[in-house]
Formats: C-alpha cells, sequence, structure tokens
C-alpha cells in the first residue's frame, strides 16, 4: 500500500491534500509503502496543521494495526465482493461501460 497515493486514510490520498511539499515536509519518499512510513519512527510538529494531524493518524493506524494476520492481496469481483483469487471477467466488467 502506498503512503502516498493509496486511500489508507479517512482524510483520503496523502499526495492530493499536501502535494509534493509534503513529500518533502514528512521526510517520507515518495515511493515508500505505509509500512515503510511507520518505520520511520520519527515525528515532527510542522507549520502546516494538515501534516500535524497526518502524523497523528499515521501514529494511531500504527497503533491499531492488526498484526496478528499476514497480509494478502484481494480483488474486487462481482457486486464489489473482495476476492483472493484474480479474474480477467470480473476486471473486464469493472472497468468497460455497461
Amino acid at each position: 500500500m502506498s503512503f502516498w497515493f493509496d486511500n489508507w486514510s479517512d482524510k483520503g490520498r496523502l499526495i492530493n491534500l499536501t502535494g509534493s511539499r509534503g513529500v518533502i515536509d514528512l521526510g517520507i519518499s515518495r515511493h515508500m509503502t505505509l509500512a515503510e512510513g511507520w518505520s520511520q519512527g520519527r515525528r515532527r510538529r510542522h507549520r502546516a496543521e494538515i501534516l500535524n494531524e497526518f502524523e497523528e493518524i499515521l501514529l494511531q493506524k500504527h497503533q491499531h494495526r492488526n498484526t496478528s494476520k499476514e497480509d494478502v492481496v484481494l480483488w474486487r469481483g462481482e457486486a464489489d465482493v473482495s476476492k483472493a483469487s484474480f479474474s480477467t471477467r470480473d476486471t473486464w466488467n469493472h472497468i468497460r461501460t455497461s
């Protein structure tokens, strides 16, 4: 899961809210995963309040993550049900106009 480009917080994608300046201010590379962002392990105070909010959200998500289960890839299937197996038919039905 991408730290900057995936929708892992209630506020949406970080890159849309902070722009490229957020990458510099948070000190988290544009190519890092969420797990790598967590492992940075340092917290800063920022002038921009949105960055302080994301520091807090990141801390909360890290503290409440489920470490008892292994990560798995899920695919959106028929009727938007997530499943472990990939289906070209389901993918085609999601991307085409009916």
